[in-house]
């Protein structure tokens, strides 16, 4: 079993919130690119607060139903 590290930071990187949800950099970016999941561009790096990623991986929950 991987052990993650939590990151302290409220905002990520792409590749560090991938880390975060265990998703890859190009599901967040699709995310991001459909107006899924809000980002800030301080210059050249995208970075997403975690509050806005967990709430939209809260968005995406399901339940089976058979």
């Amino acid at each position: 079993m991987d052990i993650v590290e939590i990151h302290p930071n409220r905002w990520l990187d792409l590749p560090k919130a991938a880390v975060y949800c265990s998703l890859a950099v190009k599901t967040l970016r699709r995310a991001i690119a459909t107006g899924d999941l809000a980002f800030s561009k301080p210059g050249r790096k995208q970075i997403v607060d975690r509050k806005d990623l967990d709430a939209w991986l809260l968005g995406l929950k399901t339940r089976f139903q058979p």
